[in-house]
């Protein structure tokens, strides 16, 4: 990939069509297995993913992503910033671990981490601000992302056969951001270190979701979940939308294997009396993971 490419697109606004149709799809995905749910008529016993009292899951996601972000002294001009186009990369392998713990026959409790990180260079060609700090063109830049989310929902299912299931519920997701640009450029045959920004974002919001499995056999599961929230709670303004679509097969009575596609949409608005910083991302791909169930 080009770099000088990357960088002409470096303050673009984003607009990105094909993110709204695979989340219909997703969407689309979710629904027709609630759907197919409501009118199943399997009569052999379930799948035991559907009455473990414990389940632990660990997998990775092999991810595109695409992040916007601006930081803005208060009484400055707002720039968006495209990270792709600043040398970060826009394809990485994240990772996720999970629990979740039947308390009763109808009610669950959810914890689930993600997190990644990226990194990259670039030559800049357009000069930028962030949080004050000017970056100039003709510039190398340093790129460094990490975002970690966590989520903890109390879920309840509002229809549960032995084959079956369809929960709703909600709880607490927490996201953290951190980026950070470092700039340097060489004067005569001397590397010199020049601006250097490094932002941080916590946002702790609430989230709605649901989510539908159907067991296709005693061993093999399809899984379906949607998230959203949509919230202001102090100084964060904040938006969350998920979708994700699943399958797996017991290959023991405990362990099983799976695949699946996952997309997330997050934006996140951060204003104080000094400053806005605001923080936009999607990302989409496949995932691989691993369960263990009691």
């Amino acid at each position: 990939m080009s770099t000088s490419g990357q960088a002409q697109s470096s303050l673009d606004l984003y607009t990105n069509n094909d993110v709204g149709v695979n989340m219909n799809n997703l969407y689309g995905a979710a629904s027709a297995l609630a759907i197919s749910i409501l009118f199943s008529q399997a009569s052999w016993a379930g799948n035991p993913a559907l009455d473990d009292a414990h389940t632990f899951v660990l997998g990775a996601f092999f991810q595109h992503s695409d992040s916007k972000i601006s930081s803005t002294r208060t009484g400055s001009e707002k720039r968006e910033l495209d990270l792709e186009g600043l040398g970060a990369d826009d394809e990485y392998v994240s990772f996720m671990a999970g629990y979740q713990w039947r308390f009763a026959e109808r009610w669950a409790v959810l914890v689930t981490g993600y997190t990644f990180n990226a990194d990259g260079s670039s030559v800049i060609e357009d000069t930028f601000t962030f949080d004050g700090e000017e970056f100039e063109a003709g510039a190398s830049l340093d790129t460094e992302i990490s975002v970690d989310t966590l989520l903890v929902d109390v879920m309840f299912s509002l229809y549960k056969s032995d084959n079956a299931e369809f929960r709703l519920g909600g709880g607490l997701h927490a996201f953290r951001f951190d980026v950070k640009f470092e700039a340097s450029a060489f004067i005569g045959e001397n590397d010199f270190s020049g601006s250097v920004a490094d932002e941080q974002l916590l946002a702790p919001l609430p989230n709605l979701r649901a989510d539908a499995t159907l067991a296709l056999s005693p061993r093999w599961a399809l899984y379906g979940g949607v998230g959203w929230l949509s919230a202001e709670v102090d100084d964060y303004d904040g938006s969350y939308v998920f979708a994700n679509a699943r399958t797996d097969f017991r290959v023991t009575d405990r362990f099983a294997v799976g695949i699946g596609y996952r997309l997330v949409d997050t934006d996140v608005t951060y204003t104080s009396s000094r400053r806005e910083l605001v923080f936009n991302t999607t990302y989409q791909g496949p995932t691989a993971y691993l369960t263990y169930s009691f």
